[in-house]
């Protein structure tokens, strides 16, 4: 193991100097006047030599934290051949091509983005609106995230291509290979559900909270095998671990909702919902209850179908099923007060979360 770390080192800072080396001649010869590593610097200091320095120091740092990254990928997986690695650094060069030039460059120094590629604060700041960042782009890297986490989960030991159908406990078909792509729908179905259930002060926040401590409960039971066996679900090993996660979650929730509460001192945004989706996402694939989150978040599947519906409707026939959409402003719109289709909401979030754990007997 530590010669597997050492030689991801030594690689990562060979790799890093030659990658440096090759920049630097191309912009010698005017081949390109891009300088990444004094981009980095500007990021920390406004003098040109400091800059400098710092953004070098800084470029190394993260070949090395890359090549680490490689490592631990290795040792998780058990797998360290040439085709492995061969996918791994296409992934990677996917992944710096896409999301790391257009999206975390352009946050963190907003020379690195263009108008149209610069993330989404730069771009509102830039332009005076809240256009922010196009649609399509923020999908895009949604869904190149979501891959990389569904590759790294689908080659972890043990792990396996089985779904749990609630309420049907003989019935887990095994999806094989094509568990990456459905995944990847789940992680970013989430994540989109949770981003347009936000639109109202706490609305958001709660249902997470509701949805994160049924998972914690899903979560223990699948990694006690104990209790798997008896209540008849997958055991997962280690995936008790994640009840912790999920009680963090909660409680970051309460310290947020105590702010967010109605009339809002403090916004989510889309920071906040598409990481807390994706976040319940991933909990549900590694619980082995990936459907259940249906049943567990339907008020995001609520809210998300409503804008399908919405937008396909108009679309086809020119007519609005709703006011307006996501389904919680329809409903502003019917002269309901805000606090009262917040508490609602909630109150419909709790049954969907009684209704997802008793998916745990009623088999």
């Amino acid at each position: 193991m530590n010669h597997l770390y050492g030689a991801a080192l030594a690689g990562g800072l060979v790799g890093t100097i030659v990658m440096t080396t090759m920049q630097r001649a191309a912009s010698e010869f005017g081949i390109t006047r891009m300088d990444l590593p004094f981009l980095l610097g500007t990021s920390v200091s406004d003098r040109r030599r400091r800059a400098k320095v710092y953004g070098y120091i800084a470029h190394f740092i993260l070949g090395l934290l890359f090549a680490l990254g490689y490592a631990v990928i290795f040792d998780a997986t058990d797998r360290s051949g040439w085709m492995f690695g061969l996918f791994l650094g296409a992934v990677h060069a996917t992944f710096v091509a896409t999301t790391l030039v257009t999206v975390i460059l352009p946050i963190v120094h907003s020379r690195m983005g263009t108008p149209e590629t610069a993330a989404d604060d730069y771009r509102k700041l830039r332009r005076h609106n809240s256009a922010g960042l196009i649609g399509r782009y923020k999908l895009l890297c949604q869904f190149i995230v979501a891959t990389v986490a569904a590759v790294v989960l689908w080659f972890m030991p043990g792990f396996t291509g089985t779904i749990t159908i609630p309420f049907f406990k003989d019935l887990q078909p095994n999806l094989g290979l094509f568990y990456i792509p459905f995944a990847v729908l789940v992680m970013v179905g989430a994540s989109n559900g949770v981003n347009l259930t936000d639109g109202l002060d706490g609305l958001a926040i709660g249902p997470v909270m509701i949805t994160a401590l049924t998972y914690g409960f899903f979560s223990y039971v699948s990694g006690n095998i104990k209790f798997a066996e008896y209540l008849q679900v997958p055991y997962v090993a280690g995936s008790a671990e994640l009840s912790v996660f999920c009680g963090a979650l909660v409680a970051a929730g309460m310290g947020f909702l105590w702010f967010n509460a109605y009339p809002a001192q403090m916004f989510m945004g889309d920071v906040g919902s598409l990481a807390l989706g994706a976040a319940l996402g991933i909990v549900a694939l590694i619980s082995k209850q990936e459907l259940v989150l249906i049943v567990a978040g339907g008020v995001f599947v609520v809210e998300a179908i409503s804008v399908i519906s919405q937008v396909t409707s108009y679309k086809l026939t020119r007519k609005r099923i709703f006011r307006m959409a996501p389904i919680h402003h329809h409903f502003e719109l019917k002269g309901w007060p805000e606090p009262q289709i917040i508490v609602r909401f909630w109150i419909i979030s709790v049954i969907c979360a009684v209704a997802a754990l008793s998916t745990l007997k009623l088999r």
